[in-house]
Parts: C-alpha cells; structure tokens; sequence
C-alpha cells in the first residue's frame, strides 16, 4: 500500500465548519469558486455579488 495523503475539496465555508468536528482540518481544501463569475470590484462589491447571484 503506498503512502498516500485523503483531501476533502468542499464546496464552502459553512461545509468546512461542519466537517472539521469529523476530520483533521490539513485535510481539508475549501474551494470558493463563487468569485469566478459575475462583477468582483471593490466598490459596492456586496450589494453587486447579491444582485448577479440573485
């Protein structure tokens, strides 16, 4: 058997928060792709990511 390391890539924040009662948190990568789409500039940033999501 070789010597191989488990990651578990989570969708989320909250998600991390959950699993990491159950797993070792260097064992966990999360993953926010939410800033991939849509406008991401500095100004009025929340209130632009609410209105593209929506």
């Amino acid at each position: 058997m070789t010597d191989s390391k488990v990651f578990h890539v989570l969708n989320g924040d909250c998600l991390s928060e959950r699993l990491n009662k159950a797993v070792d948190e260097s064992q966990m990568l999360v993953w926010r792709e939410c800033l991939i789409e849509g406008p991401v500039k500095e100004e009025n940033f929340w209130t632009n990511r609410q209105n593209f999501i929506c």
